[in-house]
């Protein structure tokens, strides 16, 4: 049984291999050219809907994983220590973003 159990796991150790991935690029997303989402854009104030932007910086990743492209997002505070948002904070966070951002984009 014991050796059973030990070949096992050293199969399955085995045959999990960690994909490499690679980051092409990393570029801090710049609030001030999606005026959308202020309430007074003079004064940076962010709209009611996205006050939870002053207290992160979120970044646009792409990196290879597998030879493939893949871009994506990553939110980081501004502050450091213990930071726990509930599963709603996080979901509208993120639904907000990614469903208006490219909407909000400044014309130029």
């Amino acid at each position: 049984m014991k050796q059973t159990i030990l070949l096992l796991i050293a199969l399955i150790n085995f045959s999990c291999n960690a994909q490499e991935s690679i980051i092409i690029e990393k570029q801090k997303i710049n609030w001030d050219e999606y005026e959308g989402l202020y309430e007074n854009f003079d004064e940076k104030k962010f709209s009611s809907k996205f006050h939870f932007l002053e207290n992160v910086d979120m970044y646009e990743i792409t990196y290879l994983s597998d030879g493939l492209k893949i871009q994506s997002f990553a939110a980081f505070p501004k502050t450091d220590g213990k930071h726990s948002p509930s599963a709603s904070e996080l979901e509208e966070a993120y639904s907000l973003i990614f469903h208006f951002l490219d909407n909000l984009k400044t014309k130029e």
